[in-house]
Order: C-alpha cells, then structure tokens, then sequence
C-alpha cells in the first residue's frame, strides 16, 4: 500500500517539481519536504492543503489515495487557505458554471483567503484552467488556472468572467447609462463587444460569472493576484 511519503514523492515527481517547489509556498526548507517523503513526520492539516493544491489533487487523495467527488467540495476553510475547485472539462467553456458542477470536481488549488475575498456557499469560489492563448491579453497564457470568485462584487473594469451568447471569457464589464454594457478586452485600448440592454437584462443571454481574483502559472505554480 502507498504510503503519505511515497505518493507525495509520486505525485511531485510526477508534476515534474522539486522539493523547494513545495517548501517555498509553506515558508519552510526542503529537507522537511523530504522527511514527509521519507514518512518521518506528517504535515499539518493547512500544509497539507496547500501541497495538495500545488499538485492539483485533492487534499483527500493526497492523504489517503482515495478521492470521492462528494467529499471534494468547495473550500476548507478553517484556516488561512482555501480549496478552491478546479474546472477542466471544455464543455466548461460553453456555460456558465452552476453550484453542482463545481461541486462535482476532482481537482483543486489552494489559495490564500485574503486573495479570495468574501465566500458565499451558495455561489462559492472556483477556479478554469484556460484553454488557449484567447486569455493573454491579460498577461495569463494558456494553461494557467484562474481563480474566479462569484461572492465579490464586480465594479466597472474589474476583470470578470463573463458569459454571453453561450460562451466564456475574460473582460471589463462597463455599465451604460441605456443599460447597455461594454466588455472590453485586455487593455483599455482595444476593440469592446457592445451588450445591448435587452441582452443584459436577459440571465440566459448575458451574466457576470464573477470576479477573477487569482491566477497560477502550471510552470511555476506561483499564484499571482495582481490581475
């Protein structure tokens, strides 16, 4: 049987990181990456989250090597991190995603709760990894994984992720007086798709998923919210 050690060791190896890639987020050195490897201690409950984040699995399966869907739902939030679920499926990218399609996720990412913001159950937290370079206008390549959160409030030119006419992206939501609204792409300098008011008053048509807060390079897992 598969010990803590050995598929934490697996599982990095796998990712293709280095020890100081787990300890640098923790504030701690490599080598106590390595007696966890070894089974010479145990991490914490908070620790072991946010490794289970950096590797993208759940922090049920990272203890255990079982990993149920019922039980990989939204957030611990007990400390100063949270689990956020982590969308993958491309069907995703054709809807807006709903309570039980993030609860039915499988993979995670953890993230400190003062980038989340304010955490509401019936609309919580969730993370896309983006699928093309459709995202690099604001500076996040493919393959990253952004951390969306539907509690925060959303201001003119926040960056959002909006779904519109059957599908998802990231923009600048600006409200019109007519009750239009503009979604701009990227900077501020470039081309706006125009929401008319019978689009933007339709849920079905048009709505602001939420708030994107947090990214994470797949390179470095460094997570970034200067978004």
């Amino acid at each position: 049987m598969e010990t803590f050690g050995a598929r934490l060791s697996r599982l990095r190896r796998e990712k293709g990181l280095k020890r100081s890639d787990i300890a640098e987020p923790l504030g701690m050195d490599a080598e106590t990456v390595a007696r966890y490897e070894r089974d010479e201690r145990e991490p914490k409950i908070g620790d072991a989250a946010v490794i289970a984040g950096i590797l993208g699995v759940s922090l049920e399966y990272l203890a255990s090597g079982v990993s149920s869907v019922q039980s990989h739902v939204f957030a611990d939030g007990s400390g100063d991190w949270l689990l956020i679920p982590v969308l993958r499926a491309a069907e995703f990218f054709d809807a807006a995603p709903s309570k039980n399609s993030i609860a039915g996720c499988t993979d995670n990412i953890a993230v400190p709760r003062s980038i989340v913001g304010a955490v509401d159950v019936e609309r919580p937290p969730f993370a896309f990894v983006t699928h093309d370079g459709s995202f690099e206008k604001f500076s996040i390549r493919a393959g990253s994984c952004v951390v969306v959160n539907p509690a925060e409030q959303v201001s003119d030119f926040d960056i959002a992720l909006i779904f519109y006419k059957g599908k998802l992206a990231l923009k600048r939501p600006q409200h019109t007086k007519n009750g239009s609204v503009r979604l701009i792409s990227g900077d501020f300098g470039g081309s706006a798709i125009i929401v008319p008011p019978e689009d933007a008053a339709d849920a079905g048509v048009f709505c602001i998923a939420g708030k994107a807060v947090a990214y994470r390079f797949e390179e470095t897992g460094k997570i970034r919210h200067d978004i």
